[in-house]
């Protein structure tokens, strides 16, 4: 049986630290060899995981983060020692939901999008691990780069940073390839 969002589904609260990185831990022993890429640990501690890619720039990373309004995934480019420069790539957000069939979807979908989940380990590893892995082989491989934008300043509103190809880059208008960071450690561009 389908639900709307606003049927007598409820909210349910974040899951905790431990069970999230206990099912992350299952879910990463089965699935790390189908990641293009090795993730290693970077740190681990408080209410994240922030892990790399072995091959990769050191300053790409994903975290696992559970602290309080952010729970989900979140790709994040680092550029800088000093953590100035810092861009979220791509996220995987999840609201938790719960119909009163114990059905699980995410409050974030839209409606026509909704997927429902027999389990909420179900949910976390289809919705959220998945799709994380997906976007992780779709786009950090040869060919790829990174272009920041604006300056060093969180002042500025225009400050950023785009994962691209070299051809898309030119085709948006940035064509500073001095600033082009690429994706695969050693691998030249322009």
């Amino acid at each position: 049986m389908k639900h709307s969002k606003t049927s007598k589904s409820h909210e349910l609260k974040a899951p905790t630290h431990a069970w999230l990185l206990g099912l992350w831990n299952q879910w990463f022993a089965l699935n790390k060899d189908r990641f293009h890429y090795p993730l290693v640990c970077k740190r681990a501690g408080g209410y994240k995981l922030i892990m790399g890619f072995q091959g990769l720039h050191p300053g790409l990373t994903f975290e696992i983060s559970m602290d309080g309004c952010n729970n989900g995934i979140y790709f994040s480019w680092d550029g800088a020692e000093d953590k100035a420069l810092w861009e979220c790539l791509h996220e995987a957000d999840l609201l938790e939901y719960r119909t009163p069939d114990s059905q699980y979807y995410c409050g974030f979908c839209m409606e026509d999008k909704i997927t429902y989940y027999p389990s909420r380990e179900a949910q976390w590893e289809q919705h959220v691990f998945e799709q994380m892995l997906l976007w992780c082989n779709e786009n950090l491989h040869s060919g790829r780069i990174i272009v920041p934008l604006g300056n060093e300043s969180w002042d500025d509103e225009t400050f950023g940073a785009w994962l691209e190809t070299p051809e898309n880059a030119v085709r948006r208008g940035y064509t500073n390839q001095s600033v082009w960071i690429p994706v695969v450690v050693g691998e030249v561009i322009g």
